[in-house]
C-alpha cells in the first residue's frame, strides 16, 4: 500500500479539516450536509493509517463509532484512525487504497451493501486488508451485510453470513495460541448482547483462531487473496457505550487492534527466538510448533544432571525470506548450571562460533549461519543446543540477548531489536514431568464426549493425569485401565483416585458421563499428586443449536475418501458416518465421532448409535432421556 498522508486533500468533492487528537473533525459537504467523515491524528511514525467503514448512528460523533477509533488509537499501534460512514457515502477503490487496512461492520443499512462490497473486494485485489465484524459478517437483514463481488466471488471468512445469535457468552477456546491475531488476549466477555454468528462455517482456505464458549468463531483470518483478510465475531462497540457490548475491561481492544495490524500487513514480531530444556537432544532440527515439544525438566532425585537447552528460530515476520544467520548470549546462574559443550546443527552449519565462560555464567555469540532460507514460517528451524549439568535443584531462569553476530534474513534489511523476540526459558529441578500432549490428527478433532491426548512421550516413568473441568473444583484422574480401540489407539474413562501409569499407547481417549460437552478441561500430569507439570487445556464441542441436534454433528461431507470435520450440521452424511463405522469400513470417522450412545459413551457402534443419528436428523432430542448427562448437571455417581 506504501506510505500514507496522514493529510487527505480530497474525498468525493469534500474538504477535510484537520484538528488536534481527541476532537471530530468533519468533511463538509458543498450543501453544508455534516456527517460522514471524522478524523483523529496521532503522529506517530511507522505505525498504519487505517480507517472505520461503518454504518453504525446517525453521524460520526456518537459514540458507536468514536468508542472504536479511541480504542484502537488507544494502542499506540496506527498512525492514524479515519471513520466513513457507510450509509451515507461508500468508499471508492482510490479512497479505500488511502490506507493499509480497514474495519467494516454494521448496525444500520450500508448506503449501496453491492457497491461496497464490489469496492472491497477490488481493495483486498490491490492488496488491501479488510476486516469485517458483527453485523457486517452475520446480519440476518438485507443492507447490512457486504454484498455484490465480495459475495459472489468469494472474499468472507464466516459464512454463510444470514445468521446471528444472541445472549451472554465468552471467550471459549484459543485454537493458534501463537497467532499474532490473539497477542495479549486472555479474557473476553461480550456482554449482554454478544451479538455473534450462529454457524461454525468458515470459507475455504480459512482459519480458525478463537472461538466464543459456544463454539461460534469469535476470531478467523484467511491468506490466499492478494490481501489479507479477519473476521471477527463480535460487535466492535464496548461497554463503555452500552452494558450491552463486551466489557471493556476485557482484551476485546487487543483483538480488534492486532487484527486490524495483521490486516495491514504490519507485524509484531520478525524473528523468534525459543529456549526449550530436554532430557537428550531431540531427533530432528525443524519443527511446525517447537513450544509443544515436551518440557522435559531435569530430575531431582539424581543431582547433578545432565540435559541439553535447545535454541529454535523462525522469521515470523511479513516477509518470511527466512533466516540466514544467528547469534545469541545466554546468561545462567553459575551457581546452579554449568555448560560444558555447544553444538551447532544441521540448520545452520557454517560459520558456526560460541564460548563458555562458567565464572562469569555466560554463553557468548553462539550460533551460525546458512545462505539458504532458514526458518521460514511457520516451520522453526533448530540453531543447535548447549549441553548443560544442574547442580542444584532450586528455581532460576536462562535467558538470552543478541550476540555480537547479530541475526541476519534473506536478501532483505535485518530486523531492528523491536522486532526481535528472544527467549528465555524457567527451571525447577524437580521430578520429570511431562505436559500430556494432544493426540495427532485426525484424533485432534474436538469432540462432544471424549478428550483425546497423547501421552506416550514420558520416558517409563509412572505419571497421573488429573483432569479439571474449569469453574469446579473436582479432580478426575485418568484410569490406567485401558480398553482396546483397534488402530485408533485405547479408551479409557475418569476415576477419582490418583492412578500412575506408564502411558505406552499413543492415543488415549477418555470417556464418561462426567465429559461434559461445551466444557473446558484443564489436564496436568504429576509423579506424586503434589507438583503438577503446566496444565493442557482441551474443549469439548459445545452445542451451537439444541442439545438434540448438536448431538448428531458427527461429520462432515465426505471427500476424497475422508470425512471433513463436523460442520455444524445435521445432514444425511452424519447418519452415513454412522453406517461405515458399523460396517467397519476403513473410511469412516473415528470411534470417538460417531459413538452417541446416551449415557456413557462404550467404544461400540451399534444399531443404537444409527437410530439416535436419524432421530437427531429428524429434529428430535437425542434419545434415552440424556439430558442431565449431556449437561454436565449429573452427579460423579452418574452411570
Amino acid at each position: 500500500m506504501g506510505s500514507k498522508n496522514n493529510y487527505k486533500n480530497v474525498w468525493l468533492m469534500m474538504i477535510l479539516f484537520i484538528v488536534p487528537m481527541g476532537q471530530v473533525a468533519q468533511a463538509a459537504y458543498p450543501d453544508g450536509q455534516r456527517e460522514s467523515f471524522q478524523t483523529y491524528q496521532l503522529g506517530l511514525a511507522g505505525g498504519a493509517n487505517i480507517a472505520i467503514v461503518a454504518s453504525a448512528s446517525a453521524n460520526v460523533s456518537d459514540a458507536l463509532f468514536t468508542d472504536v477509533s479511541s480504542k484502537l488509537l488507544a494502542t499506540g499501534q496506527f498512525s492514524s484512525v479515519d471513520i466513513i460512514h457507510a450509509g451515507l457515502v461508500t468508499p471508492t477503490l482510490p479512497t479505500l487504497q488511502l490506507y493499509d487496512a480497514v474495519l467494516v461492520w454494521s448496525n444500520l443499512d450500508f448506503l449501496d451493501e453491492v457497491a461496497l462490497g464490489n469496492n472491497l473486494a477490488d481493495y483486498v485485489d490491490s492488496g488491501g486488508g479488510v476486516v469485517l465484524a458483527v453485523f457486517a459478517n452475520t446480519s440476518s437483514i438485507a443492507g447490512r451485510y457486504v454484498a455484490g463481488r465480495w459475495e459472489t466471488d468469494g472474499y468472507e471468512v464466516i459464512v454463510p453470513k444470514l445468521e446471528n445469535t444472541a445472549g451472554p457468552a465468552g471467550l471459549g477456546g484459543i485454537s493458534v495460541p501463537s497467532h499474532v491475531l490473539v497477542n495479549n488476549v486472555a479474557t473476553f466477555d461480550g456482554g449482554l448482547l454478544s451479538a455473534r454468528p450462529s454457524t461454525l462455517q468458515l470459507a475455504s482456505g480459512s482459519v480458525i483462531v478463537a472461538q466464543w464458549d459456544d463454539g461460534a468463531p469469535l476470531i478467523a483470518y484467511r491468506e490466499d487473496l492478494p490481501g489479507r483478510r479477519v473476521d471477527l465475531g463480535f460487535y466492535p462497540p464496548s461497554s463503555d457505550v452500552s452494558s450491552l457490548y463486551w466489557d471493556a475491561t476485557t482484551d476485546g481492544d487487543h483483538m480488534l487492534a492486532n487484527a486490524m495490524v495483521w490486516a495491514a500487513g504490519q507485524s509484531f514480531t520478525d524473528v523468534a527466538l525459543q529456549l526449550i530444556p530436554f532430557a537428550s537432544p531431540n531427533i530432528i532440527d525443524v519443527s511446525d510448533q517447537p513450544g509443544t515439544l515436551a518440557d522435559r525438566i531435569c530430575d531431582s532425585s539424581n543431582v547433578p544432571a545432565t540435559f541439553v537447552l535447545e535454541l529454535w528460530v523462525s522469521d515470523l515476520g511479513v516477509l518470511n525470506t527466512g533466516v540466514t544467520g544467528m547469534y545469541v548470549d545466554l546468561s545462567f546462574n553459575a551457581s546452579i548450571f554449568q555448560a560444558s559443550t555447544l553444538v551447532h546443527t544441521t540448520g545452520f552449519p557454517e560459520l558456526n562460533e560460541g564460548s563458555i565462560d562458567n565464572g562469569s555464567g555466560l554463553i557468548t555469540n553462539f550460533g551460525g549461519s546458512n545462505f539458504t532460507p532458514q526458518g521460514v514460517d511457520p516451520a522453526w528451524v533448530r540453531l543447535g543446543y548447549v549441553e548443560m549439568t544442574t547442580l542444584s535443584t532450586t528455581a532460576t531462569s536462562i535467558t538470552s540477548a543478541l550476540g555480537i553476530g547479530g541475526v541476519g534474513v534473506f536478501s532483505r534489511q535485518p530486523p531492528t531489536l523491536s522486532e526481535l523476540s528472544l527467549g528465555s526459558t524457567s527451571f525447577n529441578c524437580n521430578d520429570l514431568l511431562l505436559p500430556p500432549l494432544p493426540a495427532p490428527v485426525p484424533h485432534d478433532v474436538t469432540k462432544d464426549r471424549y478428550l483425546s491426548l497423547n501421552p506416550s512421550t514420558n520416558p517409563g516413568q509412572p505419571i497421573a493425569l488429573r483432569v479439571t473441568r474449569m469453574d469446579s473444583t473436582t479432580p478426575w484422574y485418568v484410569g490406567c485401565g485401558l480398553q482396546d480401540a483397534g488402530v485408533e489407539g485405547k479408551l479409557s474413562v475418569l476415576v477419582q483416585t490418583t492412578e500412575y501409569c506408564v502411558w505406552t499407547d499413543s492415543v488415549i481417549h477418555v470417556r464418561g458421563c462426567e465429559i461434559v460437552p461445551g466444557n473446558e478441561y484443564l489436564i496436568e500430569v504429576t509423579a506424586d499428586d503434589v507438583n503438577f507439570s503446566t496444565p493442557l487445556s482441551i474443549f469439548t464441542t459445545p452445542p451451537p443449536f439444541t442439545a438434540g441436534r448438536q448431538f448428531g454433528d458427527l461429520a462432515g461431507s465426505f471427500i476424497g475418501g475422508t470425512w471433513l470435520a463436523p460442520d455444524g450440521l445435521v445432514t444425511a452424511n452424519d447418519i452415513v458416518s454412522v453406517v461405515q463405522k458399523f460396517q467397519l469400513l476403513p473410511s469412516a470417522p473415528h470411534l470417538s465421532r460417531v459413538d452417541t450412545d446416551g449415557l456413557v459413551p462404550n467404544g461400540i457402534i451399534a444399531g443404537n448409535d444409527i437410530l439416535r443419528e436419524v432421530i437427531a436428523f429428524a429434529g428430535g432430542e437425542f434419545g434415552d432421556g440424556v439430558t442431565n448427562c449431556l449437561t454436565g448437571s449429573c452427579l460423579p455417581s452418574c452411570p
